[in-house]
């Protein structure tokens, strides 16, 4: 019975080293529409086998020894980008698109570990230089070329999903620091001034960097804190921003003290350190003494963010009633605004909005808040950055408009501020329209 000869190649199938597979004449277009067939069809669950047949491909261009391999690369490369960036799922591929690189990397090394690109009959192998790595190479020209095009059409979601696959891609040991250390600089310039595009660039790079086993390493090659503690010393960020580059700055910061002192019990004991992530509902009573003389702002809005994510994370009123009440009353929108931020930003958006609400609706909430209009000073900042929001979670106009509806603010006073924050943006007319169902909903019970 004849037996089915594969298209490839597999590991126990390769050539002998004995000879040299140089004569072996590829064509660019039938490789190029082969590699685009498999892009098409990779996913995380077919992904061993495709890999296997993408990671093929480059070896036929390795194989071939053509004058112009490194255009070949360059292309292959490009065929990469144009199906990562056009992936319906996109935010989700970076990952597997870097797993994807680095397994072509580990075939291409495996290969040259076969043949010496020297001739040992004219060359000696000691004074011979290095073969160049087309593939790295072709990776790094080609990730420069595509952030410079992102980056001046001010595309959102392709310039996310760019600086992901960077960070990813480092994770893999396939770029240096240095590769895209320029990149994240300047991102981090454009977001000191409020420039939205550009945090949410760095917060996708930044997450990347974090789950990864050497984060310490990059983040301190990166001069990651640096950068963003220029960010905050910004005089007139906008709230969310504000809010993101914190949260990102406290995680890198945790992870910097996690590596120096392992988090163990002697290092917290010995050094002060408190190992857990948020302030319980005792300290947040007790401990947060925002009446402080001097205070700063930063330990002030420090106070206030702690405080939202307690009251978030546990729903216990009396403390966060507590902490109010502490207050200076042309504080308090600070505290109500990170409120705000903290349950649209929650992994439970809809109850988290629902808690907030339900505390807004208070007696002694709406008193502390109406003198000094809190509510209006808060809600109108998070209104202007709602379209910037809703890119990443779709339904934030719901939720402010249900913690609208609970501060108290009737439908002319929520049009009236929106009108200032957005003007004739098209989520006003979201906003507005979910302030009504909410407000209808509320007087139905």
């Amino acid at each position: 019975m004849a037996q089915d000869i594969p298209s490839h190649p597999t590991h126990a199938s390769r050539p002998s080293p004995f000879w040299k597979p140089w004569n072996i004449p590829t064509d660019p277009v039938i490789v190029g529409r082969r590699l685009c067939g498999l892009l098409n069809k990779i996913t995380a669950y077919n992904f061993p086998s495709v890999s296997d047949q993408i990671a093929h491909c480059f070896l036929d261009i390795e194989r071939s020894h053509d004058p112009a391999v490194g255009e070949l690369y360059g292309n292959a490369i490009a065929q990469i980008l144009r199906s990562l960036f056009h992936c319906p799922n996109s935010s989700q591929q970076p990952r597997l698109y870097a797993s994807l690189c680095r397994r072509v990397m580990d075939e291409l090394e495996r290969e040259r570990g076969y043949w010496e690109f020297v001739d040992y009959h004219d060359v000696n192998p000691a004074e011979a230089d290095p073969a160049p790595n087309y593939f790295v190479t072709s990776i790094r020209s080609m990730l420069a070329t595509t952030f410079r095009r992102f980056h001046k059409q001010r595309d959102r979601e392709r310039l996310c999903n760019l600086m992901q696959f960077c960070a990813e891609l480092l994770v893999q040991d396939l770029l240096r620091p240095e590769d895209v250390c320029d990149q994240f600089t300047d991102l981090c310039r454009e977001a000191a001034d409020n420039d939205s595009v550009a945090v949410a660039a760095v917060r996708r790079f930044c997450l990347a960097i974090f789950r990864s086993f050497n984060a310490p390493l990059l983040l301190h090659s990166l001069h990651v804190i640096d950068e963003l503690e220029c960010v905050l010393k910004g005089s007139c960020l906008r709230p969310m921003i504000q809010y993101t580059v914190s949260a990102i700055l406290t995680r890198a910061q945790d992870i910097e003290t996690e590596e120096i002192f392992g988090l163990s019990e002697e290092g917290v004991e010995y050094y002060g350190l408190d190992a857990s992530p948020t302030t319980s509902s005792d300290e947040l009573e007790q401990g947060s003494d925002v009446t402080e003389p001097g205070l700063s702002l930063s330990r002030l809005h420090y106070a206030c963010v702690e405080g939202a994510r307690t009251f978030v994370s546990t729903g216990n009123i009396q403390p966060a009633n507590a902490f109010l009440q502490q207050l200076l009353p042309e504080h308090r929108h600070i505290f109500v605004g990170d409120l705000i931020r903290t349950a649209i930003l929650a992994g439970d958006p809809a109850s988290a909005s629902t808690a907030v609400s339900h505390f807004f609706e208070l007696p002694a909430t709406r008193q502390a808040c109406h003198n000094m209009d809190s509510f209006a000073v808060a809600l109108g900042d998070e209104l202007g950055d709602l379209p910037d929001v809703t890119l990443d979670i779709p339904h934030a106009a719901c939720y402010l408009a249900l913690m609208t509806v609970g501060s108290g603010i009737d439908y002319a006073g929520a049009a009236s501020l929106s009108e200032k924050a957005l003007g004739n943006h098209d989520e006003r007319n979201v906003f507005l329209g979910e302030y009504a169902a909410q407000k209808e909903k509320r007087e139905v019970r």
